[in-house]
């Protein structure tokens, strides 16, 4: 008890003071001065140190869990503040572990690394819902029906891509198109997804830029992707948030994906099956049409023979549409249905490409394809007896006309024949050949060689 003594007094001035230990406080006079001191040096003081370090203390620890916490989520995510400032090898790197990532999730949602073995079921259960003659869904006409896989194929300048955008608005909107033969059958609108590797910005607004379209229209511009699975992932991610039927269309498959091997071309193409099944499971259909090109050399109609990757596509589709320029007509082409699985009747009609409200086709008529192949017989084979019969006089004299002005610009004879509907033979017949064989620019005529 003598560390720890109370005492309490009066001084003679009436001030008060206490004193507990070496702690005094209160009164007046140089004892109550030196007890505020002590009692500021010996508790306020040390208090304030404390609760100083305790706060410098709390602040360091709380900056280094942050940073921990912060670089173990960078490393998941692989982002971080230094990413800008990768070197091109890491960044390489990181492409590359995406590009992996990316392939392992989609392929194991679509089942393509490795597909279930088939569920053998029974003819009649998968047939038990089907009443008398089953009968496909028009979604345009009698060339495309609802859920189908349509390969769209044609040389470079057959208006490709036109045709693709004409089906995006007409079945989004949800009536025939102006192609087609008045009162054609078609489904109710849905949307559509234009997947778009052909024109720009720029292109869009000088061809469809005079009207408003359906909301039910997507386009996904600059579609380029790194891989197939991107791809195949994107495509995927947005049917999961169907709720009906739906239309995916590709233009074209190779300028979207311009590096795509055949064997690529394979899993793509079983990755869309898988999505179509998958939504077929959920109760809609999904309709893919595929836009692609044929070989530049190709004259008359083009066939799936004429397409990189052709055997992958043509086990792909259920339905291959071919479009051809006429012969000496730069508007009109013909449509030709060369595959249709779900029917043994063929389509070919003569449409006309139109630049009034939008760049788009009209229907001019139905023809056999009995008929288009005459058309094209005479371009194809370079039958002149063909070519002569079928023109008047005046009609050759104008012909030779603009034979000998592609000539003058200095065109070689297939050049000519292509752009005036007629063989290179006929060319050569009416107005000589040049000397430049079947290419502008390109070898010599032919040579006959001897064998030694």
């Amino acid at each position: 008890m003598n560390n720890f003594n109370y005492y309490s007094n009066r001084s003679s001035g009436g001030s008060w003071w206490i004193r507990i230990g070496k702690i005094a406080g209160g009164g007046n006079g140089p004892e109550a001065v030196e007890s505020i001191r002590k009692t500021m040096f010996c508790v306020f003081l040390p208090f304030a140190i404390a609760m100083g370090a305790t706060g410098l203390g709390l602040y360091a620890t709380k900056k280094w869990i942050d940073k921990r916490f912060k670089d173990d989520n960078n490393r998941d995510t692989g982002d971080d503040d230094n990413s800008q400032n990768l070197s091109p090898i890491d960044e390489e790197k990181r492409a590359k572990e995406e590009d992996r990532r990316v392939k392992n999730h989609i392929c194991e949602i679509l089942g393509l690394l490795n597909p279930a073995p088939p569920k053998p079921t029974p003819l009649n259960s998968n047939i038990e819902d089907c009443s008398g003659t089953y009968k496909p869904l028009p979604l345009v006409g009698t060339l495309i029906k609802i859920g189908d896989r349509v390969i769209l194929v044609g040389p470079p300048g057959s208006g490709k891509s036109a045709l693709s955008w004409q089906l995006a608005i007409t079945i989004a909107l949800g009536k025939s198109p102006e192609f087609m033969p008045p009162n054609s059958e078609h489904a109710s609108p849905q949307k559509v997804y234009i997947y778009d590797g052909e024109l720009d910005d720029d292109d869009i607004k000088q061809r469809y830029g005079q009207q408003k379209y359906s909301d039910n229209l997507y386009r996904c511009s600059a579609s380029k992707f790194r891989t197939v699975f991107y791809l195949l992932q994107h495509i995927y991610d947005i049917t999961v948030g169907l709720d009906g039927d739906a239309t995916f269309i590709l233009d074209n498959l190779y300028a979207i994906m311009p590096t795509m091997t055949s064997e690529e071309t394979r899993t793509f193409l079983d990755g869309l099956d898988s999505i179509q099944r998958k939504a077929l499971d959920k109760g809609y259909r999904i309709t893919i049409i595929i836009v692609t090109h044929s070989q530049k050399d190709v004259n008359g109609i083009p066939r799936m023979k004429d397409v990189a990757g052709s055997a992958h596509i043509s086990r792909f589709a259920k339905s291959e549409l071919s479009l051809a320029a006429l012969p000496g007509d730069n508007n009109q082409v013909a449509l030709i249905t060369n595959k249709k699985r779900y029917s043994n009747k063929k389509d070919a009609f003569i449409i006309e490409l139109q630049d009034t409200d939008y760049l788009h086709f009209k229907f001019v008529k139905k023809v056999s394809n009995s008929e288009i192949d005459n058309l094209f017989k005479c371009w194809v084979q370079g039958d002149d007896s063909a070519d002569e019969g079928t023109r008047s006089d005046v009609e050759n004299d104008d012909l030779t006309q603009r034979m000998q002005k592609l000539r003058d610009q200095n065109l070689s004879d297939r050049e000519i024949g292509k752009r005036t509907g007629v063989s290179a033979p006929t060319v050569r017949n009416k107005i000589g050949s040049n000397g430049k064989g079947h290419h502008n620019g390109g070898r010599g005529a032919h040579k006959h060689f001897k064998k030694p």
